[in-house]
């Protein structure tokens, strides 16, 4: 999975910059470290079976690495941003281990 997959192809040399990167619609691909520290936070909590929610799930990239922690994770995001959901479900559509 590839943090670029899930912002703008103008910003994609950006994505791995420690810095929010923008996803349009006011909305932003919180910063690389921000990501790990959630990731981190959760560890001993997903676990294989576990079923998450990402609130505010914006370009879903969060829930990629979730749905990535272990097996058989049900992973659910939710957004505002019709426009935002839709392009995570295309990105989505094309991740291994991400499932509909």
């Amino acid at each position: 999975m590839d943090r670029s997959d899930f912002v703008f192809a103008p910003y994609a040399a950006d994505a791995f910059r420690d810095h929010p990167v923008p996803i349009g619609h006011g909305a932003t691909l919180s910063a690389p470290h921000m990501h790990a520290a959630v990731a981190e936070l959760l560890k001993d909590r997903i676990v294989p079976g576990a079923r998450v929610l990402d609130v505010g799930s914006g370009s879903g990239y969060l829930c990629a690495v979730f749905a990535r922690m272990a097996p058989d994770v049900r992973v659910v995001g939710i957004d505002y941003v019709p426009e935002l959901v839709a392009q995570s479900e295309k990105v989505r559509a094309h991740l291994p281990l991400c499932v509909p």
